[in-house]
């Protein structure tokens, strides 16, 4: 996914490839870190001891696979030029 997006964002501005690596730069540390900020809340959530993982296993059910699928439509159904 990463190579269709640096062809997408190169290729399209192949006169200014400073330009084009910056804003190919730019979306790939975003999207990483929003990558890193998603598995750090996870790892606290998934692992809640005792009582505290009554809601989360709750919240869990409720939202099933598919609230799930939604949830992480940004990271799982990703496209290039979509986000």
């Amino acid at each position: 996914r990463q190579v269709a997006v640096l062809a997408e964002r190169v290729l399209a501005r192949p006169d200014d490839l400073p330009g084009a690596l910056a804003s190919y730069s730019r979306a790939r540390v975003a999207r990483a870190r929003k990558v890193q900020q998603a598995a750090r809340f996870n790892a606290r959530a998934y692992h809640l001891p005792g009582p505290l993982a009554l809601p989360r296993d709750l919240i869990l059910r409720r939202l099933g696979g598919e609230g799930m699928l939604r949830r992480y439509a940004w990271l799982y159904g990703w496209t290039p030029g979509g986000g």
